[in-house]
């Protein structure tokens, strides 16, 4: 469940801040394609895009219960510190 929240957090970020710039969010739970477009805002995020499929991968298998495997305290905490990562370069670029 921490890997759901991890990704939900990240993706949320990431769809306010292409509003925020007139960049249309699509729906997808995709991080990597919303990384690629984010980053055309914030190019310093371009570095997580092929970290974040594990992230991804995450928030999609926790959604069906009957998949979920258990995962290791270093895979969640990895999953903290790649969500905190997209979270900080995003929230820097938010200029509130």
């Amino acid at each position: 469940m921490v890997c759901f929240h991890c990704q939900q957090y990240a993706e949320k970020l990431l769809k306010a801040f292409l509003t925020l710039h007139g960049i249309e969010a699509p729906r997808t739970h995709n991080l990597r394609r919303l990384i690629q477009l984010a980053s055309t805002k914030a190019p310093e995020i371009e570095n997580l895009i092929d970290e974040s499929d594990r992230l991804t991968a995450h928030g999609v298998a926790s959604r069906y219960p009957d998949d979920w495997a258990i995962i290791e305290s270093e895979e969640m905490e990895r999953m903290v510190t790649l969500a905190r990562k997209i979270g900080a370069a995003i929230v820097s670029r938010l200029n509130l």
